[in-house]
């Protein structure tokens, strides 16, 4: 235990370091030892079985993604990271699918301006791992990865469009956690995320959105007291439609045609 400690920290300062000093570091190292470091991580990365150190792996990668793009073209210049994603995305594996996604996650930016010919490919990865029926984890990772992704193309018509098709697999993903109880709220403050910024990506999902809050509502209070049915039923569908008008108005507002 103290040694998966030491070896947590270790990655900690690694990605504070590669964050604050990464042109010193990588002219210090030079290219053929730099590219061997970036290798390496990759590998560690690969058969780390500890979650948490696969997390502080994740962190490290995702500073070095950060730093390789160049400031002035804009292109990934580590294409290693971008056969690695892939490849984590390939094979039948919990860890790598979520490792994947906690990658995406940091670093949305990553394909950098060669990301539309990856468009289909990532759209892919997304729906994949929101589908992902093996693991919840790596189905709340997604959710997380998908709106930091769409959140960071805001401006992306096109992209944002072609993004909104997996809304539905979004949403449900939320109500198993909501159901499951099985997460501390980050995944239903990514949703919320998406509301704030992107609102445009859930206008045809309200009535579903509406439902969720309801799903969430019921499980906070242990399940409501229903009325009786003669006046449950004029009051469910007058409070469904009134709720449904106020929030189409909300993302109207926000986001006027």
């Amino acid at each position: 235990m103290l040694r998966q400690a030491n070896r947590s920290m270790c990655l900690v300062y690694l990605r504070r370091i590669i964050s604050s000093e990464y042109e010193e570091l990588w002219q210090q190292l030079g290219t053929q030892e730099s590219e061997a470091f970036c290798i390496k991580i990759i590998e560690s990365s690969m058969h780390e079985k500890q979650p948490v150190l696969r997390k502080r792996l994740a962190d490290v990668v995702a500073e070095i993604a950060r730093n390789t793009i160049d400031d002035n073209t804009g292109k990934q210049t580590w294409n290693g990271v971008i056969q690695f994603l892939e490849f984590c995305m390939s094979v039948n594996s919990v860890e790598l699918r979520e490792f994947a996604m906690q990658l995406l996650e940091n670093v949305p930016n990553l394909f950098g301006t060669d990301q539309d010919q990856f468009i289909p490919g990532i759209k892919q990865m997304f729906q994949g791992s929101l589908l992902y029926a093996a693991d919840a984890g790596v189905r709340t990772a997604a959710v997380r990865a998908f709106v930091a992704f769409v959140v960071d193309n805001e401006d992306d018509d096109k992209l944002v469009h072609a993004m909104s098709e997996l809304i539905p697999a979004v949403i449900q993903v939320c109500i198993h956690v909501v159901d499951t109880e099985s997460d501390d709220g980050v995944t239903l403050q990514s949703l919320a995320d998406l509301a704030t910024t992107v609102p445009k990506t859930l206008q045809s999902h309200l009535n579903d959105i509406f439902m969720l809050c309801i799903r969430t509502v019921q499980r906070q209070q242990g399940r409501l007291i229903p009325a009786p049915q003669h006046e449950a039923d004029g009051l469910h569908l007058r409070g469904h439609a009134e709720a449904h008008e106020e929030a189409r108005r909300a993302v109207h507002s926000r986001n006027p045609q």
